[in-house]
């Protein structure tokens, strides 16, 4: 009789050492009553290069290797709930990438948020999977994201896959240093379920492998991949690895988890921390009502505006928080940005900051810096937005291919009004909240004081800002912080506007040739 109880294979032996106690107590096996023979790898597997397997994660809790895990976008990574339940000390929680070893190499990654699927069973495994945002970025050599499955996907029984992971090498053996995988097919749900029993396997299972050939212990978290996308996530099997079970998988392809994901990870998060820095108007909630011209028909990108190159904007910076695009901002020295005020407002740990730059894609690619110090103007009203600007020292210097600093104008300087100037950003798209990867520009016009201040309320409208726009032509979600640029001088600091982008008012722009906003940041940053 199969013995159908999840044990925890801390029990199932003495091993070389802490480190081995600790991750067998993250993978969940079933006494099946059946045996197999271990040929000293992931049964059927071997060793491999972390250049095939750029997305490998090892998922380590004080320093120790627990789980795999698997990169899914610039700052999240995905890995089976049942490793982070329960809910552990973020704190204790780092990854591992760019490294076939699980002893040295590659970059350390810190975990900020670890979120498990609400309707994890942490008795049957149901829903076993979890996604965890890092601090920074998942940057460095052989780091990459994988493709996951779009919901509803399923692969026909005998789809060749290949799971990956530093699980035992051999029965009451210890942890292998080196990255392995293993080549398995596809096993169909009804299959699975009868040699399983009924009622174990559900729709947010999968399931893969073949007498031989078995992820094994080829680690609780690990990716299942085939066709480069990742369909699975390893979560439990036989305690007899390689035998004639086959292994089970969280299911990405089952709706409940790809919505989990979808919803707590790259689009979602982007957009709840961007609107965070990116409120439209001033004064919160009590001055949007009066103000909201109802929901207008949305471009593909900012509004009137295209996709930018950034060898053409080399000065624009994606600023992160937590790995994530909140604000624009620009370079304007070899160590010094510049952004809006209300973007580092409280002023946030500087961990917790970085900047991104050499790269039109808000996800990837270019160079990503840290902050230092954040220097916010001493008159800056949260309130009001008076004085919407501060200045970032990075902590290293902002140069790399297509990097370059913009120039600021003279105190007291300024364009006549008609005069076009390009705005920059990653800001939303549409009222479908989306944020674009790719950089986007808009060219705006000047407007005078006296218009703007007939637009908008007169005393919202103070001397330190400037205003720019048309009907249908706006900044719409182009970024706070981000750059107005004309003739090659940067004027104006995207602050506020409309709330609901529809380019029927002007947006509001800290000035940056106000003596008082040009004096700020001559006097801190030395431009």
């Amino acid at each position: 009789m199969k013995a159908f109880i999840l044990l925890s294979l801390f029990v199932a032996g003495a091993l070389a050492g802490v480190e081995e106690s600790i991750w067998l107590s993250k993978q969940m096996r079933i006494d099946a009553g059946t045996s197999a023979e271990y040929n000293g790898r992931i049964v059927g597997g071997s060793t491999v290069p972390i250049g095939q397997f750029p997305y490998q994660l090892s998922l380590r809790q004080n320093g120790n290797h627990i789980c795999g895990a698997s990169v899914i976008s610039s700052n999240w990574a995905l890995s089976a709930a049942h490793c982070t339940f329960p809910m552990p000390n973020v704190n204790a929680i780092t990854f591992r990438g760019g490294s076939a070893s699980r002893l040295e190499g590659g970059t350390i990654f810190q975990a900020a948020q670890i979120i498990n699927h609400p309707q994890y069973n942490s008795n049957n495994l149901n829903n076993d999977v979890c996604v965890i945002r890092i601090t920074t970025s998942f940057v460095g050599s052989n780091i990459a994201s994988i493709r996951l499955v779009n919901s509803g996907t399923n692969f026909a029984a005998g789809t060749n896959s290949v799971v990956s992971g530093w699980g035992l090498t051999s029965p009451g053996g210890s942890l292998p240093v080196n990255l392995h995988a293993v080549n398995i097919p596809v096993v169909a749900q009804a299959t699975c379920s009868s040699q399983w029993g009924t009622g174990r396997i559900t729709a947010a299972m999968v399931c893969a492998g073949q007498q031989g050939r078995d992820s094994c212990n080829g680690d609780s978290g690990g990716p299942l991949v085939t066709g480069g996308q990742q369909f699975g996530i390893v979560s439990w099997g036989a305690v007899q690895c390689g035998g004639p079970l086959p292994g089970v998988y969280a299911n990405i392809g089952n709706a409940a988890i790809r919505s989990f994901i979808s919803q707590n990870t790259v689009q979602g998060s982007d957009v709840s921390v961007w609107k965070a820095y990116n409120s439209r108007l001033p004064g919160g909630a009590a001055k949007i009502a009066p103000l909201d011209r109802g929901n207008v028909d949305k471009s593909a990108r900012i509004v009137g505006g295209r996709e930018a190159n950034i060898e053409n904007f080399p000065y624009q910076l994606s600023l992160r928080r937590s790995g994530v695009h909140a604000c624009g901002a620009s370079a304007i020295a070899l160590r010094w940005a510049l952004s809006a005020a209300h973007c580092t407002y409280p002023v946030p740990q500087m961990n917790e900051m970085s900047l991104r730059a050499g790269s039109a894609n808000r996800l990837l690619g270019g160079t990503v810096i840290s902050v230092a110090q954040i220097i916010n103007h001493p008159r800056f009203s949260e309130y009001t937005i008076e004085y919407d600007v501060s200045v970032l020292q990075a902590g290293t210097d902002i140069v790399g291919q297509f990097i370059a600093p913009v120039t600021l104008p003279p105190a007291t300087s300024g364009f006549a009004p008609g005069t076009y100037g390009n705005v920059t950003g990653w800001g939303l798209q549409s009222v479908p909240n989306s944020l674009p990867a790719q950089l986007q520009v808009v060219e705006v016009p000047l407007i005078t004081m006296e218009q703007c201040r007939s637009s908008w309320p007169a005393e919202w409208i103070t001397e330190e800002m400037l205003c720019a726009g048309q009907p249908g032509r706006d900044t719409c979600g182009g970024d706070s912080g981000g750059p107005l640029v004309i003739n090659g001088y940067q004027m104006g600091i995207a602050s506020w506007g409309v709330s609901d982008c529809s380019g029927g008012l002007p947006s509001v722009f800290a000035n940056t040739a106000h003596p008082a906003v040009r004096n700020f940041i001559q006097e801190h940053s030395g431009v």
